[in-house]
């Protein structure tokens, strides 16, 4: 069970109103829509309320094999099983790409060939290549490299879920506020932070939590991209920075939805026919297997 401080730690993490925006998107737009089962699933793992499909004591698939947590938090942002994981990430960039061109950026999707400049045997690629930010962006800029590159990362602000064993934190560390983004965000500098200045590209990690908190850095470049955007297209820059943001939060949580669903199917499904090889094979089945049955009687066949 999640002791009291990982309960605190994912309200801390809750309280901000961009986590929250796919609650009062009106669906208008098929992307703010949801089926009945993805809705329950949203809320309930908002709510920190047990997934109704995990059973007691069922184990992961994945090389760990934890027991999983009743919340599912393991299976979103931790297990990369069945590379439910890789889409989320996958479709989260897909989104931004998308925002970003909007906003009349010259997007490209992992770029080959981004650090061979100083190092030809690297085969590193970022999520998004951003070739064209405006010499008056100063933030997607970076220091005055021209080509801005980013690369983002969906973390658990739960200590322990990739594992799928929680690890113990007091309540001070519970009530810091972007304490797995912040981490999260500075794996990712260590990751790219050099080689990228090498190279002569900005970089900037772009990290949400699992409870659909963005980072306040990802907050900055996605107002900066709205301001662009207003800028050029004569439109106001609240109206399309709470665009794009509804529609990030919106993908986020469909996404978490899916994984769930889908992976907590699938362990069952597992689960069910691993039991049913189990008494195919028990020892009652083969001591009786060649019994016959005459009359109403039992004969063993000799």
């Amino acid at each position: 069970m999640i002791i009291r401080h990982h309960h605190g730690a994912w309200v801390t993490s809750l309280t901000d109103p961009h986590a929250g925006r796919w609650l009062t998107a009106v669906p208008k737009l098929a992307q703010y829509k949801y089926t009945n089962v993805e809705f329950i699933t949203e809320l309930r793992f908002r709510l920190l309320m047990r997934h109704t499909g995990i059973v007691d004591g069922i184990q992961c698939t994945c090389s760990k094999r934890p027991k999983l947590d009743i919340y599912g938090h393991h299976l979103v942002t931790g297990c990369g099983c069945g590379g439910f994981r890789h889409r989320f990430h996958d479709t989260v960039v897909a989104e931004i790409k998308a925002l970003a061109m909007y906003c009349g950026m010259w997007t490209i999707r992992e770029e080959l060939g981004c650090f061979k400049e100083t190092d030809p045997e690297c085969n590193k690629r970022p999520d998004l290549s951003l070739v064209n930010p405006s010499p008056g962006d100063d933030f997607l800029r970076m220091g005055g490299n021209g080509k801005l590159i980013v690369d983002a990362q969906i973390t658990s602000p739960i200590p322990g879920s990739q594992t799928g064993v929680f690890a113990a934190m007091t309540t001070n560390i519970s009530r810091q506020t972007e304490r797995a983004a912040n981490k999260a965000f500075a794996g990712k500098i260590k990751k790219y932070k050099q080689i990228a200045t090498d190279n002569r590209l900005s970089f900037l990690p772009l990290i949400f939590e699992s409870s659909g908190r963005p980072a306040e850095t990802t907050v900055k470049f996605l107002r900066t991209l709205a301001e662009h955007a207003a800028e050029v297209k004569k439109i106001k820059v609240d109206i399309v920075f709470n665009y794009m943001m509804t529609r990030l939060s919106c993908v986020i949580q469909r996404c978490i939805a899916n994984s769930l669903n889908t992976r907590v199917s699938n362990l069952n499904s597992h689960a069910t026919k691993a039991a049913a090889r189990a008494y195919i094979v028990s020892a009652g089945h083969v001591s009786t297997h060649n019994n016959i049955r005459i009359g109403g009687r039992v004969v063993r066949d000799v």
